[in-house]
């Protein structure tokens, strides 16, 4: 399993394992944490292709506030309330970076590593 794939098929499906309470804040934070010390270029790629696919082009928000204006239209990451806000966001994120990997069929699947 690539570290990418670990990362959306392992740590996304039980963020709680990983970083205690499952918040779409920490959750962001963990993933831009992991892109910075993998320096692969996935995560550039990830906020490219996002400013490509939304509403938003080349708006300046982060990708994570992107993705939370696709799945919450109007709320901010820090004004989530909510566990299940915090859930459908998380998932959100997570269908998303597996769509933008290639990953298919789900834990032990072919990954497509992007330069």
């Amino acid at each position: 399993m690539q570290p990418w794939e670990y990362l959306t098929d392992t740590v996304l499906t039980r963020p709680g394992m990983f970083i205690g309470r499952e918040t779409y804040e920490r959750v962001c934070s963990f993933v831009e944490g992991f892109g910075t010390a993998r320096d692969d270029g996935v995560l550039d790629g990830f906020r490219a292709r996002l400013g490509e696919k939304t509403a938003h082009g080349s708006s300046p928000l982060t990708w994570s506030a992107a993705l939370l204006a696709e799945v919450l239209p109007g709320r901010d990451e820090n004004a989530l309330h909510h566990p299940e806000e915090d859930a459908r966001a998380i998932a959100h994120l997570q269908a998303r970076l597996v769509e933008f990997l290639g990953i298919t069929g789900g834990p032990g699947s072919t990954y497509v590593e992007h330069p």
